[in-house]
Parts: structure tokens; C-alpha cells; sequence
């Protein structure tokens, strides 16, 4: 299963998606409490709200998946949510002026990459057939991965507020398009 996958470009491409997905979503992730906190002095437990926020998203993002992700098709869902990923980081500063936006931004930018991240899933799945159980192993490795250069990078950015680490993330996904669009072959 590893030859094939790794002798696939699409394979490898795909690869690098969820390298980057999981790398984006980390830089505002690892950051959002320590942001909410300074920002509206939210104490842990005040916190719990956000996490309510971040739990719904992810619910619904699911819920879409299952709604549109046939009808757009798999490759076409994940861009979407991929644009819609870059729009909520970069959004989020400016949503985050007040915490009723800021929870709003939240919930914007978990549903989004839900929704991305569910999606690629499933195009992954289809990708090599053969190598399957693989590829999926290789996608949790690559997505954790991508998540550990998030949380190391994640704290160094928001030094500079975090329109950098939205700004980054929205990078991060900006690239993962290309890598979707260019390289990534059903």
C-alpha cells in the first residue's frame, strides 16, 4: 500500500493538503483562548462558551457535508471550504471586536474547515482505492503533523495579534487549493 501511494502524485498531493489543512486550522486554534482572554478577559470558564460555539460549528459543518458535498462534488466541496476557511482567519480580527462577532468569526472558522476537512476525507477515500487504508494513515499523519508546525508556529505569530496567525492560516490554505486544484486527480 505505501508503494502505491507513494508513486501516486495525486496521492502525495493529497498528501500535502492535509499537511497544510491541518496546519492552518492549528495556527488560530493553538491561540483563540489566550486571544478571547485578552481580548475580553474571558476567564476558563466564560471559555466554555466558545467551546460550545467551536462544538455546534463542527457539528454543522458535518451536517453540510452530508447535504452538499455530493451535490458540489468532492473535489469542488473541498475548495469551497478551503476558501471559506480563508475568509473566516482573515475575517475573524475584525469579526473579534466585540465577543458576540468574535464568537460569530469562531463559529465561521470551525464550520468552514469541518466542512473542508470532512470533505477531503471523503475525496481521499476515492483517491486510491488499492492503498486506501494507506492513504488514510498517511492523511492522519500528515494532518497531525501539519497541526504540530501550527502549534509551534501559532504562538510565535500571535506575538504580532492575531491578524497574523489568520493571516497565516489563510496562506496555509491558500496553498492547499493550489495543491487541490493543480495536483489532486480523482
Amino acid at each position: 500500500g505505501l508503494r502505491l501511494v507513494l508513486a501516486h502524485r495525486s496521492a502525495m498531493a493529497a498528501l500535502g493538503v492535509a499537511l497544510l489543512i491541518g496546519g492552518a486550522n492549528e495556527l488560530v486554534n493553538i491561540v483563540f483562548g489566550l486571544w478571547l482572554e485578552g481580548t475580553f478577559g474571558l476567564q476558563v470558564a466564560a471559555l466554555g462558551l466558545a467551546s460550545t460555539v467551536i462544538g455546534v460549528s463542527e457539528l454543522s459543518g458535518e451536517g453540510l457535508v452530508a447535504t452538499l458535498t455530493d451535490r458540489l462534488g468532492m473535489k469542488r466541496a473541498v475548495a469551497l471550504g478551503l476558501v471559506a476557511c480563508i475568509v473566516s482567519s482573515v475575517a475573524l480580527p475584525v469579526l473579534g471586536r466585540t465577543l458576540p462577532g468574535a464568537l460569530v468569526g469562531l463559529f465561521l472558522f470551525y464550520i468552514s474547515f469541518e466542512f473542508a476537512y470532512v470533505s477531503f476525507v471523503s475525496l481521499l477515500t476515492e483517491l486510491r482505492p488499492g492503498a486506501r487504508a494507506t492513504l488514510m494513515a498517511g492523511n492522519i499523519a500528515a494532518v497531525s503533523l501539519g497541526r504540530v508546525g501550527g502549534a509551534l508556529l501559532g504562538p510565535v505569530l500571535f506575538r504580532a495579534g492575531l491578524l497574523a496567525n489568520g493571516g497565516a492560516s489563510a496562506a496555509a490554505n491558500v496553498l492547499a487549493i493550489l495543491l487541490l486544484v493543480v495536483f489532486v486527480r480523482l
